[in-house]
């Protein structure tokens, strides 16, 4: 699966502002190197389950929202 969103409107986003991402979510991102929802929208859908609790399908929505 590959999902890829534009970061001009994530820039100065920080993760707990996505819809789904709070704070233990957003901590096991910035776990795997991901700080900011510009870098959430620019990863891939495998980067992002690394993370603790992220699935595939956790970790599509989170790159949707």
């Amino acid at each position: 699966m590959s999902v890829t969103y534009s970061t001009v409107t994530m820039t100065g986003i920080e993760l707990e502002e996505v819809s789904g991402i709070g704070p233990e979510k957003a901590d096991a991102l910035r776990d795997v190197g991901i700080t900011t929802a510009a870098e959430l929208a620019e990863s891939s859908v495998n980067s992002v389950t690394e993370a603790r609790g992220f699935g595939e399908a956790t970790a599509a929505n989170a790159m949707v929202n």
